[in-house]
């Protein structure tokens, strides 16, 4: 679950059960001092697994240094080194040329290998990202399931399933969710992110369509037509921005219950 002080305070008062708190902070350079404070933080109440605020057009940007991050790993209880799939919304996105295509997946690709020889194949993993007006700085391209299944593929690497970000993506493009979500490469999820989805918004208290979504992500699974996850993140809450905004202490209460709740019973939780 997302780190917030009032998550903290339940769970002080035993009135959730997480297994780990989730750090989320803020995207671009401030991210530097951000991370290891809510490290800090949160490591007073639970574990800690980091959520790096890193793109893959973040390749020669400051915030990405290999000794910071692994000085977070070090710190940290954190299974793997995550990135999102993204480009320049104004070199990929301004119009239609086939070759936008082929560099962005050779940018991604460059992006993720360098991470690879830095940490190890095994501990990378990129994220699908949502696309809508809202969300000016995410390219559309970048967002396409051809797209994230070639870089997944060249890569070898794992994949960081954000349903709502799917959800998002297709209800900006009028796409089905579940065959957009199907184009994915489900068969790489290494972990998964979920909380209650409204229009093109995200990171809201999950109401009975999210509830329904989650419980066919789970049946998937106990299926075995997907595998199971590293880890199941409940992403509401948190701190600056819309993860504080949306921050009520009894929404964490009723939906942290019924998530462990439907894992439990789709026997991917004790």
């Amino acid at each position: 679950m997302n780190y917030s002080p009032q998550a903290a305070e339940l769970l002080k008062q035993g009135i959730i059960d997480i297994d780990y708190f989730k750090s989320t902070p803020s995207v671009g350079t401030i991210v530097l001092t951000d991370l290891p404070n809510l490290i800090k933080e949160a490591k007073k109440y639970k574990e800690v697994i980091c959520h790096f605020g890193i793109s893959t057009h973040h390749t020669h940007s400051e915030i990405l240094k290999k000794d910071w991050i692994q000085h977070q790993l070090d710190t940290s209880a954190t299974f793997h080194v995550n990135t999102h799939l993204n480009a320049e919304i104004d070199i990929y996105d301004v119009n239609d040329i086939p070759s936008n295509k082929i560099n962005m997946v050779t940018m991604m690709v460059d992006h993720i290998t360098m991470l690879q020889s830095w940490f190890g194949k095994d501990r990378v993993i990129a994220e699908n990202l949502p696309y809508a007006p809202i969300h000016d700085s995410v390219a559309k391209l970048a967002t396409e399931p051809d797209v994230i299944c070639e870089v997944i593929e060249q890569t070898d690497c794992g994949f960081l399933f954000d349903i709502d970000h799917a959800r998002v993506r297709c209800f900006t493009t009028g796409e089905n969710v579940k065959e957009y979500i199907n184009k994915l490469p489900m068969h790489r999820m290494k972990e998964f992110h979920m909380t209650g989805t409204v229009d093109n918004l995200s990171h809201r208290e999950m109401q009975d369509p999210d509830w329904l979504y989650f419980e066919w992500v789970l049946q998937n699974i106990a299926d075995k037509n997907w595998p199971e996850p590293k880890l199941f993140t409940h992403e509401y809450g948190g701190v600056g921005g819309v993860f504080e905004q949306y921050c009520d202490p009894s929404a964490m209460k009723k939906n942290t219950s019924k998530f462990c709740e439907l894992m439990k019973k789709y026997g991917l939780r004790d």
